[in-house]
């Protein structure tokens, strides 16, 4: 279900977006989810302010991964979504061993298309009301390589200076 990785440059970027944006498009069509025309339109959106290809995707398979989660529920519109259906969405993404950077980059992209759907009246302003917050682990720092460590060991004359 993922778009597979295609490389990129120069005149060719343009390119490949716009066969990334039709193969998007191609399968919100194909799929039958809630809210399709709505995904559409946001598509169309973040294509014409020019993101990157990884956005899209990105926000594709966050977008797919929701809208299937809410039919699932079934949910047939997006007007009936609610505060709790976005909880549950991200206890979903828990449940199914996402590690919690994901689930908040999931969070988050769907979010985003949530707050483009609010000024036209979509959806209520009542299901962002409250922020869901996913707490993510500090990242370790990681250790210098042995052999990187004993080089700049060698560099060092001065004896105050090794430790």
């Amino acid at each position: 279900m993922t778009l597979e990785k295609e490389s990129f440059d120069g005149d060719r970027d343009y390119t490949g977006k716009q066969r990334i944006f039709d193969r998007i498009v191609r399968r919100i069509e194909e799929q039958v989810l809630p809210g399709a025309p709505h995904v559409r339109q946001y598509f169309q959106n973040l294509h014409r302010r020019n993101v990157s290809v990884h956005t899209l995707k990105t926000a594709f398979t966050a977008l797919q991964g929701f809208l299937v989660f809410l039919q699932k529920c079934g949910k047939v519109d997006l007007s009936s979504l609610t505060h709790e259906d976005l909880e549950a969405f991200v206890e979903s993404q828990q449940d199914q061993g996402l590690k919690p950077l994901s689930a908040k980059s999931n969070l988050r992209q769907v979010q985003t298309f949530l707050r483009y759907l609010i000024p036209g009246e979509i959806v209520s302003s009542d299901v962002l009301a409250r922020p869901i917050r996913i707490k993510v682990p500090d990242a370790l720092p990681r250790a210098m390589d042995p052999l990187d460590v004993k080089r700049l060991l060698s560099v060092t004359q001065n004896v105050r200076d090794r430790p």
